[in-house]
């Protein structure tokens, strides 16, 4: 995927509120963007392309599945417990999460570099429907249902590619423009 140009920062015309309630409404959203990134007109409010953010998102749903191989230290988990309905819900995911200590795994700065994200994630999607469920423990809130992690994972989608912006082609409707499915 060619990568986007940086913009200058600021809000995201879709303010990272893009409602998502499927895998297959993910679906057609990388479809959208792949050919807008195709043909010129994907633009990027923040650092990471759209390549990194599928990546991310990909590995991220792959640990869910096959386990993360650690777990958040006690004094972040239990705290973190009073944040779980707040990470479950519908509130939007803040802006400037670090991924930092076992966490940088899913930095794709640091390990995604030549990788297709967006067949990563595709991948990872593709289990799902063929019957894998999520189901490893998260390292922060412990165990959590298939169903609850879709909601974490769609949450998760939402967040990062409300970060892009297709730009309408010409003679494309101006309200056309969100990266939404």
């Amino acid at each position: 995927m060619t990568p986007a140009p940086a913009v200058p920062p600021g809000r995201s015309p879709t303010g990272g509120r893009v409602a998502l309630e499927s895998l297959d409404e993910v679906g057609r959203m990388l479809d959208r963007i792949e050919l807008a990134s195709r043909q010129g007109r994907l633009r990027r409010h923040g650092t990471w392309t759209a390549d990194q953010m599928a990546w991310h998102i990909g590995e991220f749903m792959r640990a869910s599945i096959d386990g993360f191989g650690f777990r958040a230290p006690l004094l972040i988990r239990l705290p973190a417990a009073l944040f779980r309905g707040f990470a479950l819900g519908p509130r939007p995911t803040p802006r400037g999460i670090r991924l930092r200590g076992a966490l940088s795994r899913f930095d794709p700065a640091l390990h995604a570099d030549g990788v297709d994200g967006v067949a990563h994630l595709r991948a990872q999607m593709d289990r799902v429907a063929a019957g894998e469920r999520f189901h490893q423990p998260s390292p922060l809130f412990g165990p959590l249902t298939h169903e609850a992690w879709m909601r974490l994972h769609l949450k998760h989608v939402a967040h990062h590619f409300g970060h892009l912006e297709i730009v309408p082609a010409p003679g494309d409707r101006a309200d056309a423009a969100p990266a939404e499915p």
